[in-house]
């Protein structure tokens, strides 16, 4: 089976306010417009906030879309 890539977001830290308490998260990715580049350090203009994961890929097959 091929797979396409149909879609690459990022993101940097941001603070958020989880039940009260400062998170630094990551979570909230935005899809690119321009080109993503990927290296050791994973794609361009990505920062993680706590993971070491510096990607993630999903097969557009598992979802209902």
């Amino acid at each position: 089976m091929n797979s396409i890539v149909v879609s690459v977001s990022v993101s940097k830290p941001e603070t958020l306010i989880v039940n009260g308490m400062e998170v630094s998260t990551s979570i909230a990715k935005l899809p690119g417009e321009d080109p993503i580049y990927f290296d050791l350090d994973g794609p361009t203009g990505n920062e993680t906030a706590e993971h070491p994961e510096v990607g993630y890929a999903f097969l557009a097959e598992r979802y209902d879309f």
